[in-house]
C-alpha cells in the first residue's frame, strides 16, 4: 500500500492522474476516486495496450476498432461529455452555485437496508455552500434518453444526497443527451419543471476553445 500511494503521487505530480472525492465530503474521507487526465493515454490504455502483441502480429486495426473499441466506445467517451456538461453549468448557467463537480455515496437507508442498491452517483451537481441548487444526468448514447433517469434522479439518487446533510429543498434538475428525449421524458421533464438540454444546444451555448 505504502509504494502504491507513493507512485500515484507521483502521477498527481505530472498531472496525469487525479484524486478526486465527492462534493461536500471531508478532504480526508476515504472515497476517494482516481482518474486519467489525459484523454489520449485514457483510450491508449484501454484500447491499445492491451493488444499491442496482437496488433503488431497483424491484427487489422478495423478489425480490432470494429470487435474491440466501436462497442465500448460511447462508455469511453461519456466522462468526456460529463465534464462538458459540467463546464456549460458553470459558464451557461452563472450564477447557479459557487462550485459545481460530481457527488457519489450510500444509496437510501431503505434500500440499503434491503440490499438493492449499494451507492449512487449524481453527474452534475451545483451549490452554493452546502445548500444545492442543480442536479444533473448525462447520458452519451445512442438512444434517446429514458423517462426512467428522471424519475431515478428525483426518488433515488436526490434523496440519497440528502443524506449527506445538505440542503435538497430547491434544486433544479438539467438533463442532458447526445441523442434526445423519449416523448414521455418530455412529457415528465415539462410537469416537474426539468430542462434537457441536447447536444446542438449544449455546443451552443458554449464559447469556443
Amino acid at each position: 500500500e505504502g509504494n502504491a500511494s507513493r507512485n500515484v503521487r507521483v502521477l498527481q505530480d505530472l498531472h496525469l492522474v487525479e484524486a478526486a472525492n465527492p462534493m461536500f465530503s471531508e478532504p480526508t474521507a476515504r472515497q476517494r476516486r482516481y482518474r486519467l487526465l489525459d484523454h489520449l493515454v485514457r483510450f491508449w490504455f484501454h484500447f491499445v495496450f492491451p493488444w499491442q502483441d496482437d496488433l503488431q502480429a497483424g491484427l487489422a486495426p478495423r478489425d480490432h476498432y470494429d470487435a474491440a473499441v466501436a462497442p465500448h466506445l460511447a462508455e469511453h467517451v461519456s466522462p468526456v461529455f460529463e465534464e462538458i456538461c459540467r463546464a456549460w453549468v458553470r459558464r451557461a448557467r452563472a450564477g447557479t452555485g459557487d462550485t459545481v463537480g460530481r457527488w457519489w455515496g450510500p444509496a437510501r437507508n431503505d434500500l440499503r437496508r434491503q440490499r438493492l442498491r449499494t451507492t449512487e452517483e449524481i453527474d452534475v451537481v451545483a451549490a452554493t455552500g452546502r445548500r444545492v441548487t442543480l442536479v444533473g444526468e448525462c447520458r452519451w448514447t445512442g438512444l434517446p434518453m429514458q423517462r426512467s433517469v428522471l424519475d431515478d434522479l428525483l426518488e433515488l439518487k436526490v434523496p440519497a444526497l440528502a443524506q449527506a446533510g445538505v440542503d435538497v429543498g430547491q434544486v433544479r434538475v438539467v438533463l442532458f443527451s447526445r441523442a434526445g428525449f423519449e416523448p414521455a421524458l418530455e412529457s415528465a421533464a415539462r410537469e416537474r419543471g426539468a430542462q434537457l438540454v441536447d447536444l446542438r444546444r449544449l455546443l451552443d451555448d458554449l464559447p469556443p476553445v
